[in-house]
């Protein structure tokens, strides 16, 4: 059976550069990656995340 992967709340406000009260804010309005509830655990899927990111995502470039 393949072990299955999941990020914590911890995790997700490291890769996206969010504080976790932000993603608490996101979960409660509807916005932001899918997640799941464990029990009292909330759970994100990795691609969920990168599809999140790529999509709400914002590039900049810089003239120097």
């Amino acid at each position: 059976m393949a072990q299955l992967s999941y990020l914590t709340e911890q995790q997700v406000s490291e890769i996206l550069s969010v504080s976790i009260r932000t993603l608490q804010g996101w979960r409660y309005y509807k916005r932001g990656p899918a997640y799941l509830k464990i029990g009292r655990l909330v759970r994100y899927r990795p691609e969920e995340v990168a599809r999140f990111a790529e999509q709400y995502g914002v590039v900049t470039t810089e003239s120097v």
